[in-house]
């Protein structure tokens, strides 16, 4: 990817949506299943080309994020019995789960 994109959505989410589209383009295949940790804004005007992507494809893809979604909650301890994904997408969510970033805290000895 080598253009220059319009910073629409104010933060790096602008950049993901044409990111997690170009990979989707790229490696999924027809019968997949898609989970999308964080989940790309829904709310958004300028990201309805994606979703229309999305359908257009007849692409299975679910979220797990704290908002109303697929599987809502905090993904590390939702139950998702037998259920399996082919492809995980897990952008700039990391730092929003405690877990994942305060727990290192107790590690330091001052």
């Amino acid at each position: 990817m080598e253009q220059t994109i319009p910073n629409y959505l104010g933060s790096e989410r602008s950049v993901e949506t044409i990111f997690v589209e170009e990979l989707l383009r790229k490696y999924y295949k027809q019968g997949n299943v898609v989970l999308d940790i964080g989940g790309i804004p829904t709310n958004s005007e300028h990201l309805q080309s994606f979703y229309s992507f999305i359908r257009d494809n007849k692409i299975d893809y679910r979220v797990s994020d704290f908002r109303q979604c697929d599987y809502p909650g905090d993904f590390v301890q939702i139950n998702f019995g037998d259920q399996k994904f082919d492809i995980g997408i897990f952008l700039s969510s990391l730092e929003h789960f405690p877990q994942c970033t305060e727990s290192d805290l107790s590690l330091i000895h001052i």
